[in-house]
């Protein structure tokens, strides 16, 4: 909306109907769509007028607008230390709100707070329909001295804002809406993740926890897990050919490639799994004969000696695995642990698909199905 023509007239119609209407109670305005070509929409509702009219309520999902790649740049942040002999300046803080209401009170009518409350709310997923754009990341980080204005106390807030923060004392929260976008609902990655759900049902007593693992997200225990995108290579960089393209699931839509990481507790122990996302199998004879398998990648499992040097040794993983073009037992001896790596085979008594992969990765680390029962 900020830099096409199209989509942001699309958005200035709607606000200057409503601010030519305004402040009548009700209001019936016209929405464009905010990209032109083709595209389609899921979306939630009722049937009205007798089965004739559908009348949606909740979009779920759309098609992107194609173009060219999106080079998109994001500025962390990193906070400078006190001089030695300063006065140590006060971080200004990020409060969460513990206690989340059953229903949430969203206003429009107020600003929130500086300093108040803060509350994500997660929608349901939103799907992408069809070819997603291609989006490439980029994150660099500058250093700034901490703000040393005086720390606001948040007080109990019952109602939320999703404005910008404007003076303070109205008790008024902050809130945060957004939907995840996810993994897709079929193939590999999803049967490894769907396994493991499966096998902590089964085992309660012995796998406690299951989470997956994003920069951006930290560990979370959500059923949709997302993954990490591999870094692209520089322009600069002296690697061969297959080896800067093996980072893209995609090389003509430069689509990168993922790596879902997974934290699992079992039996008083803490393991990791990572996995890399498979390129699909290219059609031949003109799509009547399924063209040969992807690269069959090796899983790599983990324990740590200490956890706080989970993202460290992660980063490393992530940066080296592209050199080596996937086959991950060459990382293994670095791990500041255990490390190794497992196949995924197949088994006939597999009660869901994924299942013999998971517990071949579990012996690995010296836990059989027996350990699992307590037998």
């Amino acid at each position: 909306m900020l830099y096409d023509p199209y989509a942001e007239q699309a958005a200035r119609k709607i606000y200057s109907q409503l601010e030519s209407r305004f402040p009548e109670d009700r209001i019936l305005f016209e929405a464009m769509p905010w990209f032109q070509g083709s595209g389609e929409l899921s979306v939630s509702g009722v049937p009205i007028d007798g089965g004739n009219t559908f009348l949606g309520l909740q979009i779920l999902g759309c098609t992107q607008p194609d173009g060219a790649t999106i080079h998109r740049e994001r500025e962390e942040s990193g906070t400078a230390p006190a001089n030695d002999g300063d006065d140590a300046p006060t971080q200004f803080p990020y409060h969460q709100l513990q206690d989340i209401p059953d229903v949430i009170d969203l206003t429009d009518d107020e600003e929130p707070d500086h300093g108040s409350s803060w509350l994500d709310i997660t929608e349901e997923e939103f799907v992408i329909l069809g070819k997603p754009r291609v989006v490439l990341d980029k994150r660099y980080t500058r250093k700034n001295v901490p703000d040393t204005r005086g720390v606001p106390v948040p007080g109990d807030e019952t109602i939320f804002s999703t404005g910008e923060p404007y003076g303070s004392g109205k008790g008024v929260g902050q809130a945060s809406i957004h939907a995840p976008i996810t993994l897709e609902s079929q193939g590999f990655l999803r049967d490894m993740w769907n396994a493991l759900l499966y096998l902590k049902s089964a085992y309660p007593t012995a796998i406690h926890s299951i989470s997956w693992f994003t920069f951006e997200d930290g560990f979370s225990t959500s059923p949709d897990p997302r993954l990490i995108s591999l870094e692209p290579f520089g322009t600069d960089d002296e690697v061969e050919t297959s080896v800067a393209n093996w980072v893209y699931m995609d090389t003509q839509t430069k689509v990168l490639r993922g790596v879902l990481v997974i934290k699992v507790h079992v039996l008083g122990q803490a393991l990791y799994l990572m996995e890399l996302q498979r390129r699909p199998p290219k059609p031949r004879n003109g799509g009547r004969e399924e063209g040969s398998k992807p690269p069959s990648y090796k899983g790599l499992v983990f324990t740590l000696d200490h956890q706080d040097s989970f993202e460290h040794w992660l980063r490393q993983v992530l940066s080296n695995v592209r050199h080596v073009e996937g086959v991950v037992q060459k990382l293994v001896r670095h791990c500041p642990g255990f490390a190794d790596t497992f196949k995924h085979p197949k088994a006939k008594n597999e009660n869901v698909p994924g299942e013999a992969s998971v517990l071949n990765a579990f012996s690995k680390v010296g836990i059989m199905r027996a350990d699992l029962s307590g037998h």
